[in-house]
């Protein structure tokens, strides 16, 4: 059972602190929640039922800082497969996202920005569903490690950046 101020991810919510656990009467039936608080979204507010396990699974600790390191530096490693099935492609992101899996994230993220890179080279551009998803994913994992890193959303992308180069100029 979570605790009240415990901080997790909570599937496409992304950061959240548990503000409270209270019974609630929603639909007209009176459960037990967890009141979770998006750490970057102030106005918003999302109720889990503590008794539900389809839910529960959407909650994730938080990684820690040793963790996101080595999702840093398994990065430029990582295989992408587009999925050229626009139904498929876009099934399979809501799924990455609803499950919050941080190395699906990265794949799928990395996956897209190939796509992208590929079709700006004939003056193409990404499907608003692809640009969309990426977005999700680009936020949902932003937030959480410029939480766990304390620095803020709009610096990971340079702090992974100087954290990949080292590598980069070893293989060299």
């Amino acid at each position: 059972m979570l605790k009240i101020n415990s901080v997790v991810m909570y599937g496409s919510s992304g950061i959240c602190r548990v503000a409270d656990i209270r019974k609630e009467k929603i639909g007209g039936i009176e459960r037990e929640y967890y009141i979770l608080k998006p750490a970057y979204d102030e106005n918003s507010t999302v109720y889990v039922p503590v008794d539900s396990d389809d839910l529960h699974k959407k909650i994730k600790k938080v990684l820690s800082p040793e963790e996101i390191y080595e999702l840093i530096k398994n990065m430029p490693d990582e295989e992408s497969d587009w999925i050229v099935n626009y139904k498929e492609r876009c099934e399979k992101y809501k799924e990455i996202l609803d499950n919050g899996d941080r190395y699906e994230l990265i794949k799928m993220i990395r996956s897209i920005h190939l796509r992208s890179e590929y079709l700006s080279e004939s003056g193409r551009k990404l499907g608003n569903a692809d640009r969309t998803a990426m977005k999700r994913a680009e936020k949902l994992l932003h937030e959480e490690f410029a939480l766990v890193l304390n620095i803020e959303p709009d610096e990971v992308i340079p702090f992974i950046m100087k954290q990949i180069e080292p590598s980069e100029k070893k293989s060299s």
